[in-house]
This record gives structure tokens, C-alpha cells and sequence, in this order.
């Protein structure tokens, strides 16, 4: 199986590949996907970051079960910020593609199914 940390790896290495194949194509498309998954590449280690967190303080007792919801919404709060600040940038520059920022952003839910995809053609299921 993998883990957080094999998808943080292939989200990088898809996105370097995907920026560097359509850099040639369009320069804005190439710079969205860079945008784009670099920033979620960020998001998804401060997911991982806020989680085990979250699970050592609660595990020791530092954090209330009334607290935890709390704590947790505020990391929810700081990823999309920095989500809604990838999309304006893409908005807002003529250097980058909207669309192609999009897509750089979905980039750990590719990775995740490009993973499972290659662990079932690798188990023959």
C-alpha cells in the first residue's frame, strides 16, 4: 500500500513532468500546472502536518475532544486560503492559465489515483 508520503512524492514528480511536457506547448498552461501543483503539493504537508498534530495532542491530553473540531477548522482555514490565493494569482497574472492552475491544484487526488491504479495492475487484481 502507500501512505501521505508517497502521495506528497508523486504529486511532485507529476507536476514537475506535467509543467516541464507543456512548457513547450504554452508557457501560461505550463506556469498554471507549476502554480497549481506546487501549491497543493504545500497544502497537502500542512494537512499531514496539522493531522499528526492533532493526533499527538490528543493522544497526550493537551488538546479537549471539545477543542479538537476548533484546532482542526483553523488548518482547513489556513489550506484554503492559501488555495483561494493560488486561484487569484492565476486569475489575476497573464502569465498563468486559470484552468491549468485548476488542475495543478487537484493534483494529490490524481496522485492518489494513479497510485491505487499501479498497486492493483502490480497485485494482478
Amino acid at each position: 500500500m502507500f501512505d501521505e508520503h508517497h502521495v506528497l512524492r508523486t504529486t511532485i514528480v507529476l507536476t514537475v513532468v506535467l509543467s516541464l511536457g507543456t512548457v513547450w506547448i504554452r508557457f501560461p498552461i505550463a506556469a498554471g500546472f507549476a502554480l497549481g501543483g506546487i501549491m497543493s503539493a504545500l497544502c497537502f504537508r500542512l494537512l499531514i502536518l496539522n493531522c499528526t498534530s492533532l493526533l499527538k495532542s490528543c493522544k497526550i491530553g493537551s488538546i479537549s475532544p471539545d477543542d479538537a473540531p476548533r484546532y482542526a477548522r483553523k488548518g482547513y482555514y489556513r489550506r484554503y486560503l492559501l488555495y483561494a490565493g493560488a486561484l487569484s494569482i492565476s486569475i489575476l497574472s497573464p502569465y498563468t492559465n486559470f484552468f491549468s492552475t485548476l488542475v495543478g491544484l487537484l493534483m494529490p487526488r490524481i496522485a492518489i489515483y494513479y497510485l491505487m491504479i499501479k498497486g492493483r495492475i502490480k497485485r494482478g487484481t
